[in-house]
């Protein structure tokens, strides 16, 4: 289900949606159904496709509450920051040669861990996220090579590569900050991505500070962010994979609801 509502706000989505509406509006010209079905897709698509519109969408229902991290959030105590992925770009040459960058979103992520970091002076920093792509190089390793980059040590760099969720995330990671030994636990991951991410990882008792990275294209001048735009389908390609993803971790006992912006536990 969730796969299919993900391709609504792809290309191929697009054009397969408006190559049916029309091959309905040719085959049935008189039908008032098919001419209202043809209105209603075009006003649906041009809202989704107006990143203003998903995002106030995402903002109503996954990032209110959430604020930017302060170094006061967090209670003195050993501290672990646990990042997770969001997504790689992997290039393929010649003779099997790969070379993998994190996605816009994977280094919105890996900015906010950093700056997290630095911060609070935590002992580690997982960085946590394999993939679903066997072509795709695991989400762990690039934002692993960001972070050495812009100056993390890597001694105090945790890699976690096998999970594919954020559902694995949480199970896997849970027992990695008990045998670190972490007292204080702080999560980074993108606003929108938080709400579902902190309840699935309470709900195998890790009590973690949120930490949102916020999302770069919520920053561009109004004129962007009022016009359709290939950007705006993705912002709504992410407001409903929260949607569904929530209902589906709820559903499968993954998820719990006991959310705040502000906690100092573990």
């Amino acid at each position: 289900m969730t796969r299919f509502v993900d391709s609504i706000f792809t290309s191929l989505g697009v054009v397969s949606a408006f190559g049916l509406t029309a091959l309905w509006v040719a085959v049935r010209p008189g039908s008032r159904a098919a001419r209202r079905a043809a209105v209603m897709l075009a006003l649906g698509y041009l809202a989704a496709s107006t990143y203003a519109v998903p995002d106030t969408v995402g903002r109503v229902f996954f990032t209110r509450g959430f604020l930017a991290f302060t170094a006061g959030d967090v209670a003195a105590g050993r501290t672990a920051v646990v990042l997770l992925g969001g997504g790689t770009y992997t290039a393929h040459g010649f003779g099997d040669h790969t070379l993998a960058v994190p996605s816009l979103d994977g280094i919105e992520r890996v900015l906010e861990a950093a700056r997290v970091f630095n911060l609070t002076h935590a002992e580690w920093l997982i960085a946590s996220g394999g993939t679903l792509d066997p072509r795709q190089e695991r989400d762990a390793y690039p934002m692993r090579d960001e972070l050495i980059r812009i100056g993390i040590p890597p001694a105090r760099i945790v890699v976690e590569a096998d999970s594919r969720t954020t559902h694995e995330q949480a199970v896997i990671v849970a027992p990695m900050l008990k045998r670190l030994g972490a007292e204080r636990v702080i999560l980074v991951t993108s606003d929108i991505h938080m709400r579902r991410s902190i309840g699935a990882f309470r709900a195998y008792g890790v009590d973690a500070v949120p930490a949102i990275a916020p999302a770069t294209h919520g920053q561009d001048p109004p004129s962007e962010r009022l016009l359709p735009t290939v950007t705006g389908l993705w912002r709504s390609h992410d407001v409903s994979h929260e949607i569904f993803g929530i209902l589906y971790y709820v559903a499968r006992g993954w998820w719990t609801s006991n959310i705040s912006n502000r906690s100092n536990g573990a």
